[in-house]
């Protein structure tokens, strides 16, 4: 069901669990996306902090969008401190994919 762009080196029982939770998550698909992005359209998102703090769980985030065949670019590496607004990741794909991704990307963040 999913491509995969370069995984990070994670154990292989972490990877699964990552696409379960994407399976749950998406299940049938995201009737709205679907209905209003088209499939090629290309998209850009980051992820940064709304307050200072400790980043943690950021190649799982990664990992999260590689699945879903977007590229990642780090800014930030997990255990270094970031301010508010402080770009930790960026992220380029389709806009489906980055919009499939983000709900579990935010749960494994926060």
């Amino acid at each position: 069901m999913y491509g995969c762009v370069e995984l990070e080196p994670l154990e292989y029982h972490i990877i699964e669990k990552i696409k379960a939770f994407l399976n749950e998550d998406i299940g049938y698909g995201d009737i709205t996306s679907e209905t209003l992005i088209p499939p090629e359209q290309m998209a850009k998102g980051r992820l940064y902090f709304k307050e200072p703090g400790i980043v943690s769980g950021l190649v799982e985030v990664a990992t999260v969008f590689k699945i879903l065949n977007c590229s990642v670019e780090y800014h930030k590496k997990d255990s270094e401190r970031t301010e508010a607004g402080e770009t930790l990741l960026t992220v380029r794909g389709p806009a489906r994919a980055l919009l499939r991704g983000e709900r579990l990307a935010l749960n494994i963040i926060g």
